[in-house]
């Protein structure tokens, strides 16, 4: 709360809100519209729970699918890798970074000079 407000308007703002919250509990307990309105809102609260839970459980199914796809995906890559690395050899490895290390000294050179990068 502000030091610039008067300690007033907060003393006003709290008794409204209790005179208001006093007011729509004895609606909502007294009056036949008011025990309408409440079963109402008491219902859709609990149909609203419901729904949520049904929609908890299948977002947890799916992360639970989600995750067992995550791991197949993962095994298949990890094997993949290791059929590929074991096709190379440690020569042919060593060709193919050397002539990367080529391409890449030739496209940042120009003239015989090295290109300045910014």
């Amino acid at each position: 709360m502000s030091e610039k407000q008067p300690s007033g308007v907060f003393f006003s703002g709290l008794v409204t809100g209790a005179v208001l919250g006093i007011g729509a509990y004895f609606f909502l307990t007294s009056t036949k519209e008011g025990k309408e309105i409440s079963r109402k809102l008491k219902s859709k609260g609990n149909q609203t729970l419901a729904d949520l839970g049904d929609l908890v459980e299948d977002l947890e199914d799916k992360g639970e699918e989600l995750c067992h796809q995550a791991q197949e995906t993962r095994e298949k890559v990890k094997e993949r890798v290791e059929q590929i690395s074991g096709d190379f050899d440690k020569k042919e490895i060593e060709k193919i970074q050397a002539r990367g290390r080529q391409m890449a000294t030739r496209f940042f050179t120009r003239k015989g000079k090295t290109v300045p990068r910014h």
